[in-house]
């Protein structure tokens, strides 16, 4: 086949492609079904709970990249978040009777995604999102303490494989999901423990209110054309096929002067995508000393790193808590890496690289690769250690994770101290699978594995 090039100059002239007319996107905001306008909500009042009932508006279809979650972050006097604001402990939604999608460890989980944010992307949102460590000048404590106890409006993006902007990108046809009257979807959000959202710099307790809560949706009308057919093909036993991705939390121990462990993380991984393992102490009490300068730490900083890189691991003077030495995940037969991953004596940078390459993060200029403004590496000391591993074969939308087969194996971890652990640990894996949510006649939902056969309507 032969062809002719035009300059781009005119190709630039030619008519564009036209796009489908009838389309009328619209503004819509919902609030939380179990409150009343003024209703605020507490972790420690017993209204800990968030439900959203999302309209199954007819002929409609949620744009979710243009969708978004605020409300109103306030503390109590003393306490204020210090690296983002992650309130939620636990995220359901529900199409109908069915559940389609449940993160627990869900301030976790986001904690783990806005470290791997690029640093453009957190200095761009620090305003909106209230993490300012990628911030030319970070607010002062006594400013923090300014801005959270006389209250804020925070926006938060769901780490939802259905609802989150950063992983999905189809409209979601709301009319279809009427299998419960005039809701297509209920979200319930769990309050997380204050001690983990928030910190203190004099003693008390830590606490929030959320208020002003409200879903801002963009709901796109489309064609009557457009809505006839996808009514006909559901009708005739069609379905509407949403593929989505979303974790499964798997906690394991380490008892205190334990120094190796083989732990098994998922009981029956199929298509699995990725793997972020975290560690943290068991006992998190409420931090209630921090100072900016000499203990900037909250409880959703995680362990694992090497921290000071003038002293060497097999120091008698380094006391580092819960530095991984050597970690390498095993599936059936398969070892990731092929050969076991071993750190340096001053630093736990091949975790970082293997994280990053593996990750897809080599061309993002990602937090975690990036330096603290006293001149330290953020994955040494700033808690965003975490153990990555991606079990795609490729970097694309196909379904080539980890057993794409009918049956499954266990995922293990095998993980290695440089010293006894000095405290008890606690580690939770967050297994990333791919999904494909079908929604049928009458509004039927049900969730398939990511490997089974579909033919999307």
């Amino acid at each position: 086949m032969s062809g002719t090039a035009v300059p781009r100059q005119v190709v630039g002239l030619m008519p564009k492609v036209k796009g489908l007319k009838g389309l009328r996107p619209k503004i819509h905001n919902i609030y939380p079904i179990n409150s009343s306008g003024t209703t605020s909500f507490n972790p420690t009042s017993g209204n800990n709970q968030i439900v959203f009932s999302i309209p199954a508006f007819k002929n409609a279809w949620l744009n979710v990249q243009r969708s978004l979650l605020r409300f109103k972050f306030q503390t109590n006097s003393g306490s204020f978040p210090v690296h983002g604001v992650h309130p939620f402990n636990r995220m359901q939604i529900r199409c109908g009777n069915q559940v389609v999608e449940d993160i627990q460890g869900y301030s976790t989980i986001c904690r783990v995604l806005s470290n791997m944010d690029s640093v453009c992307k957190k200095m761009g949102n620090a305003h909106a999102s209230g993490d300012f460590r990628s911030s030319t000048t970070p607010p002062t404590t006594a400013h923090l303490k300014s801005i959270y106890e006389n209250g804020t409006i925070v926006e938060h993006n769901f780490a939802s494989g259905i609802l989150g902007r950063d992983y999905q990108e189809h409209y979601l046809a709301l009319g279809a999901f009427n299998a419960s009257g005039g809701s297509a979807m209920e979200i319930t959000l769990w309050l997380e423990d204050p001690s983990l959202v928030c910190v203190r710099d004099s003693a008390g307790t830590p606490d929030f209110t959320l208020s002003e809560v409200e879903m801002q949706l963009e709901i796109v009308e489309m064609p009557q054309n457009v809505n006839e057919k996808l009514d006909k093909e559901l009708y005739n036993g069609g379905k509407i096929s949403i593929p989505f991705k979303t974790f499964r939390l798997h906690n394991n121990h380490i008892s205190q002067d334990a120094q190796n462990a083989e732990l098994s993380i998922n009981e029956s991984a199929q298509n699995l995508s990725a793997v972020f393992t975290t560690i943290r102490p068991q006992s998190l009490p409420a931090v209630v000393d921090y100072d900016a300068t000499t203990k900037p730490v909250d409880n959703l900083m995680f362990l694992g790193a090497h921290g000071d890189h003038t002293t060497a691991d097999n120091d008698a003077s380094y006391v580092q808590t819960a530095k991984v030495k050597s970690f390498q995940y095993s599936y059936d037969t398969l070892l990731m890496p092929q050969k076991r991953l071993e750190m340096s004596s001053r630093d736990s940078k091949n975790a970082l690289l293997y994280a990053v390459s593996g990750l897809d993060l080599w061309d993002t200029d990602s937090f975690i690769g990036s330096y603290n403004k006293d001149g330290v590496a953020t994955w040494e000391r700033s808690g965003v250690f975490f153990i990555g591993q991606n079990m795609k074969s490729s970097r694309d939308d196909y379904l080539n994770g980890i057993n794409t087969q009918a049956t499954g194996a266990p995922l293990l971890l095998s993980l290695s101290l440089a010293k006894p652990a000095q405290v008890p640990l606690k580690l939770e894996t967050f297994c990333q699978s791919e999904y494909t949510l079908n929604i049928t006649k009458m509004g039927q939902a049900s969730v398939l594995n990511g490997s089974a056969q579909e033919t999307p309507v």
